[in-house]
């Protein structure tokens, strides 16, 4: 085990080898790239401080009451925690969800992919799950990339039950028969009272070359599981689902001679958080991909215990959800979010000292843990 010298050694290695080379990256951006805003360096900067911060903690000082209360709450690593704290309108919470299993994950190529059997099964599972705990998730809206089996999922997870003939309204999803390797039989879908559907883009899957993220190559190039059919197409099997956000009737960003890079998919990530952000809700599924949800949450949770950033950063399973705190520290996003879903608590104003008021602020929401940071 390294000694106290070593580590102070090694602490102060690591501060100088990081100015250094922020110092030597501002040299080269003034001198290629003068008019660039050079927030995403000083981003990456504070990140990199915050990861030395982390893996170099001071011992916590244990002394007089301190002691008791480590005993109490059974603290055995007495590290200096990392804690962080925001205002709870300043946050949101996003429920990230992989689609249920494709026949494309089980090697079966073709354009668009439907869900297997079992990926229905998974939808199944997960509705269950989400109805259970339906008052601490409060999901408001579901966000759902526009390919069938991502609309598939949402609709299986958040729909209603059956809907018959007899049954008033439009349904969610229309009915389908089986067809091998393409489509599994399924009834039509009510809309439920909860959530509405939005189908969006910018949480598509990362457009690759064939054979990637579980895609089958064929003879004849490219495979195309992740090329959308047309817009009335899928608008007429889904329509429930609202297509309000979708600009184009054929899919005009699938390329079988591009390859989306990483930084590309980083960069949908963000915007999608972003447009997240501006939302009026608080509380917001997301139905996506296992390529587009690994590359957008790779941009988060670095400066985290190893054990808090995997959370984040191992692969999501099919028709896995996780929900992660979204904050906006620049408060940047959410002006109308504010307005619309100001803080639940009263301000101190409410309660004055007797004879005077209070000069207290208002209290603040807390928040114990915020995975993501804008």
């Amino acid at each position: 085990m390294a000694s106290e010298a070593q580590l102070a050694e090694g602490f102060a290695a690591a501060v100088a080898s990081l100015n250094d080379q922020f110092a030597l990256w501002v040299a080269t951006q003034k001198q290629q790239k003068p008019a660039t805003l050079w927030s995403q360096g000083a981003l990456d900067y504070l990140r990199h401080a915050v990861m030395i911060r982390r893996d170099s903690a001071d011992k916590a000082q244990a002394s007089g009451q301190t002691e008791v209360l480590y005993k109490l709450l059974q603290i055995g690593k007495q590290q200096e925690a990392q804690l962080s704290m925001m205002p709870l309108q300043h946050s949101k919470v996003i429920h990230f969800i992989r689609h249920g299993e494709g026949f494309h994950n089980i090697g079966v190529p073709g354009e668009d992919p439907q869900l297997t059997e079992a990926g229905w099964q998974q939808c199944a599972a997960l509705k269950q799950h989400v109805a259970k705990h339906a008052d601490q998730l409060r999901i408001q809206v579901v966000v759902a990339s526009p390919l069938f089996r991502t609309l598939e999922t949402a609709c299986g997870v958040f729909g209603g039950s059956k809907w018959g003939s007899a049954a008033q309204g439009t349904p969610l999803m229309q009915a389908q028969s089986a067809a091998p390797q393409l489509r599994t039989a399924h009834a039509a879908i009510a809309t439920a009272p909860g959530p509405c559907i939005i189908a969006f883009e910018g949480c598509r899957e990362r457009i690759v070359s064939c054979g990637s993220w579980g895609c089958t190559p064929t003879s004849l190039g490219p495979d195309l599981c992740d090329r959308r059919r047309d817009t009335h197409l899928t608008r007429a099997h889904f329509p429930g689902v609202d297509f309000s956000m979708i600009q184009h009737q054929q899919d005009t960003l699938y390329d079988t001679k591009r390859v989306e890079s990483e930084h590309s998919v980083q960069h949908r990530g963000t915007l999608l958080l972003q447009w997240l952000l501006a939302r009026p809700e608080s509380s917001i599924a997301v139905v996506t991909h296992h390529g587009f949800l690994g590359w957008s949450l790779s941009s988060f949770g670095h400066e985290c215990a190893p054990a808090v950033g995997n959370q984040m950063h191992r692969g999501f399973a099919n028709c896995e959800m996780r929900s992660m705190v979204v904050t906006d520290a620049a408060a940047t996003y959410l002006q109308g979010f504010r307005q619309l879903c100001p803080s639940p608590h009263r301000p101190s104003s409410v309660f004055p000292r007797q004879g005077q008021a209070s000069r207290r602020p208002s209290l603040p929401s807390l928040r114990p843990v915020l995975y993501m940071r804008l």
